[in-house]
């Protein structure tokens, strides 16, 4: 992997990242800010790391995907904190999150939500704006889409609940 934060490497194929546009900022900052607020009421459950980090998606170094943000265990969290981490952490989340941006393709978001679930991840959630949705993707092939008026939940965190009319507003 190049040190530049606008690269993934997805199945041995470098794929270049454009800047995120001004709706995706603005939709990741409110679902980080509404995450936050969850795991500082409930730190015991885990954490989220919004954007940049890079993550070895799957027994193969030759994934390394960057979620817009990511739901962390405590023992996935506190590894990365130490010191000794390697740059790129060498595990799945347990939630990414991936927004779509006008310069993806849904074959590329598709792609990375199946190697997050085929690596172990308990849920997949894929943020389109411009359709004002979320899909949530489980491992068993099930997929809830939710739109405004509907509200993102998650079995990992029975009371944890994000209202889209919230972060579509």
């Amino acid at each position: 992997m190049p040190d530049e934060p606008s690269c993934e490497l997805i199945e041995g194929k470098l794929v270049e990242l454009s800047p995120a546009h001004k709706r995706h900022g603005v939709i990741q900052n409110r679902f980080a800010r509404r995450l936050g607020r969850y795991f500082d009421a409930h730190p015991d459950l885990g954490d989220v790391w919004v954007g940049g980090t890079g993550f070895v998606v799957g027994d193969a170094s030759d994934t390394v995907c960057i979620p817009d943000a990511a739901v962390l265990t405590p023992k996935q969290a506190a590894y990365g904190e130490a010191d000794e981490a390697p740059e790129y952490m060498p595990l799945v989340p347990l939630i990414p999150v991936e927004i779509t941006s006008p310069s993806n393709t849904e074959a590329q978001i598709a792609k990375k939500l199946s190697l997050y679930l085929a690596a172990g991840a308990r849920e997949v959630w894929w943020v389109r704006p411009t359709q004002r949705t979320v899909t949530n993707h489980r491992p068993d092939g099930v997929i809830d889409v939710l739109s405004v008026g509907d509200a993102l939940t998650c079995d990992a965190f029975p009371d944890f609940r994000l209202e889209l009319s919230d972060l579509y507003a």
